[in-house]
């Protein structure tokens, strides 16, 4: 049986810190196979993780560090086999006590509950899976319960025990998945598991040293790869580096890489901002603005070639620790003017979306807006999973990636209907070509 799983992300995650004592070392890609075996299924269809999002980040907020976290972990989630990321908006709002006068300030999430309640009823009607399996205990999500199961599918409920489970909610599935009692202790990891036993956990062990010679040729592979999206208009995401960039000398291990992406933003090497949701990785606008005692020889170095905008340091031309200081100055560097070598086109090539796959996106899109012309509107979760198209990529991710480029050229548009996302072509064909090129 086809089975798909949908999050509902801040009511998951805060039943989760409740249960777990906070500990979280949670696998969610091992969770979702599971799920699926645990309800007699034998294919995932899909994993859909909501949730609510701040439209910027405030360094000085009390909230920063956790709020990072959380964007850290959706970029990371995307890149899970399976998975798809719903982000949508936290409205800040005050609140002022009627008795002291003092202000209080709150976020609350916009849109989340509505559109997860219209995609399960609209991917049951649409016959996209035979079994629902809803990970929250919220009541809201109640009457969408009943519409699925009014439909001939079959719901379970998967949640941190009982306690915040709404009886409504459990009556109206077919069955409860109790994580706390069933999930196996592989997936939950071992200091989760000892918090909800009430055992010792063992202090975290200290962070692996950072080899300054690795870090050195990550910071220049991240120079090259953030010169050259921005060349055409784009940005480097954070989990796309982490996860899917390939580049030489570059470590592979994904918690290798991220380890020292954490390094040089403490080092205030690079620096991270949101855009459209998802961290993106930028290079400091003033280089030598950095925390000069943390930097070593190799950083440095790689930091003055990036420096110097006639030039394009290469991994290759980094010094080691090794390297006498008058062998460190005969370091080469590569003029902009000269051609690439063959290694570096082909990994670019990997990542970077030519006019001709922008404008079939765009053509792509035109055509489903007048198919639905007369029957309502081109869902963004649609598109990207359903559409069919044998000019459009069938991998999920790089149509996502289509369509956030073409939101940031301008020739696309997202806009909210009954609580749905929905999409659209902004002007003309001709405008669109301009726009694009």
């Amino acid at each position: 049986m086809r089975v798909a799983v949908f999050f509902d992300g801040k009511n998951f995650y805060e039943n989760l810190e409740r249960a777990r004592g906070g500990r979280h070392h949670l696998d969610y890609g091992a969770l979702t196979q599971w799920l699926v075996e645990r309800v007699n299924g034998d294919q995932l269809t899909g994993a859909h993780y909501y949730t609510g999002i701040p439209d910027r980040l405030d360094p000085e907020s009390p909230e920063y560090g956790q709020l990072r976290g959380l964007m850290r972990f959706l970029d990371s989630l995307e890149y899970v086999e399976g998975f798809f990321v719903y982000r949508f908006p936290r409205i800040r709002r005050m609140t002022r006590c009627p008795a002291c006068g003092v202000s209080t300030s709150y976020t609350e999430e916009k849109e989340v509950d509505t559109s997860m309640v219209a995609d399960m009823i609209r991917f049951a009607a649409g016959d996209a899976f035979d079994v629902l399996v809803l990970a929250s205990g919220d009541a809201d999500h109640a009457p969408a319960v009943e519409a699925v199961r009014a439909m001939g599918k079959v719901v379970y409920l998967a949640s941190w025990g009982d306690e915040a489970l709404s009886p409504r909610l459990r009556r109206a599935a077919y069955g409860h998945v109790d994580l706390l009692r069933e999930c196996p202790p592989e997936i939950l990891g071992e200091k989760v598991l000892a918090a909800l036993s009430g055992d010792e956990v063992a202090p975290d062990e200290q962070p692996a040293e950072i080899d300054p010679d690795i870090a050195a040729q990550v910071l220049a592979e991240i120079i090259r790869a953030v010169g050259y999206f921005e060349d055409h208009g784009g940005y480097l995401g954070r989990g796309y580096f982490i996860h899917r960039w390939r580049g030489l000398n570059v470590p592979t291990d994904v918690e290798t890489r991220e380890a020292i992406l954490d390094y040089l933003v403490e080092t205030t090497t690079i620096e991270e901002v949101q855009i459209l949701g998802e961290t993106a990785i930028k290079i400091r606008q003033d280089p030598t603005q950095t925390v000069e005692q943390t930097l070593s020889p190799q950083l440095r170095k790689t930091l003055e070639l990036h420096a110097n905008s006639d030039t394009i340091p290469l991994m290759t031309d980094l010094p080691s620790e090794s390297q006498s200081a008058s062998s460190a100055k005969k370091s080469k560097t590569k003029s902009k003017d000269e051609p690439d070598p063959e290694w570096i086109k082909k990994t670019l090539e990997q990542h970077v979306f030519t006019n001709e796959m922008l404008r079939s996106a765009w053509d792509s899109l035109r055509r489903a807006e007048v198919h639905f012309r007369y029957r309502g509107f081109v869902g963004r979760g649609y598109f990207l999973t359903r559409w069919r198209d044998a000019n459009l990529p069938q991998d999920v991710n790089q149509r996502e990636r289509l369509l956030t480029r073409l939101i940031e050229l301008g020739v696309v548009e997202q806009y909210s209907v009954d609580g749905s996302t929905a999409l659209r072509t902004i002007g003309k064909p001709e405008a669109a070509e301009v726009a694009v090129q």
